[in-house]
């Protein structure tokens, strides 16, 4: 606020300058400056910038009125109402036509400043770097210093940007900028314990995806390997019941042919005894009637054991 008592009061000091001479000397080439730069400064002075900008402009383009004071008027009016691009193409006229200005710093940070809000970010930092560099006691160094920062957090270069802000805190705490650097530094803060919960986050994602693909890729393995054994034990299985029901079909076949000999034995021995018993062939067929007998109990025997497994 100190900056704009101190263009009003120059731009005053001008104004008044120019109405002396006009009323000593009433030109009228003269008149319409003067006119131009009173309305302008009354303009400036309530923050009515659209008029402001009229007048200062009219002024500037007159040969008599284009003065630093008028032109530095008329950049700040720019920048108050936020016109940024007129504000960089005045500011290099001011530079060329300007350059021992006593106004030229304050140009200067307003560039690097109009830089910053037209998102020309790097430009912005080599702008005010310069300014700190040519002007390091300069009223407003602690303010450059300050748009150095935002133009380095809007860029996510958090670590410089918070060396810069923590510099204005520490070495100018009674700049007005010194809440706004306590506020992004903790903004910083902020984000970097974001930043490191996220990654925390992410490293435990990924082990716990590495881990459920690894479980996952086990426990395939293993369903793999036991159908697999399954597959073998059935197959196993299979294969036996194919040799018991083989077994089985042979041990019928062996017990029908051993029925046929017991049938034909039995008829055997049923003849023999039919034939009349009063010779010694009588007593050698009894005897082989009791031998047959015996082997069809044998063969009924073996049957039954057979029958029992």
């Amino acid at each position: 606020m100190s900056l704009k008592r101190s263009a009003l009061l120059t731009v005053f000091i001008v104004c008044n300058i120019i109405l002396v001479f006009s009323q000593s000397s009433p030109s009228k080439a003269e008149l319409p400056s003067s006119d131009f730069l009173v309305q302008g400064f009354e303009a400036y002075q309530r923050n009515d910038w659209p008029s402001a900008l009229l007048y200062l402009r009219k002024a500037a383009s007159l040969p008599q009125s284009s003065t630093a004071e008028v032109w530095y008027m008329l950049i700040m009016s720019q920048m108050y109402a936020g016109q940024y691009n007129e504000v960089l193409e005045d500011g290099d006229f001011f530079r060329r036509v300007f350059p021992e200005s006593t106004y030229r710093p304050f140009i200067e940070y307003q560039i690097g400043r109009a830089l910053y809000y037209t998102g020309k970010y790097d430009e912005s930092i080599k702008c005010l770097g310069d300014f700190c560099v040519q002007y390091p006691s300069h009223e407003m160094y602690s303010s450059a210093l300050f748009w150095m920062a935002e133009s380095l957090y809007l860029t996510y270069y958090y670590d410089l940007a918070r060396s810069l802000y923590e510099r204005v805190i520490t070495e100018y705490p009674h700049s007005s900028k010194t809440t706004e650097c306590l506020y992004r530094i903790d903004v910083i803060s902020q984000r970097e314990k974001e930043e490191k919960l996220l990654y925390l986050l992410k490293v435990t994602g990924e082990e716990y995806l590495s881990s459920k693909e690894e479980y996952e890729r086990q426990l395939k393995q293993y369903q793999t390997e036991e159908s697999i054994g399954l597959r073998r034990q059935l197959n196993d299985s299979l294969l036996k019941i194919s040799e018991l029901e083989a077994a089985l079909e042979e041990a019928l076949r062996v017990q029908e042919q051993q029925k046929d000999k017991i049938d034909e034995l039995n008829k055997n021995a049923e003849a023999l005894r039919n034939q009349t018993p009063d010779s010694t062939a009588d007593l050698d067929r009894q005897r082989q009637i009791l031998e047959l007998k015996e082997k069809a109990g044998l063969i009924q025997q073996a049957l039954d054991a057979g029958q029992g497994e």
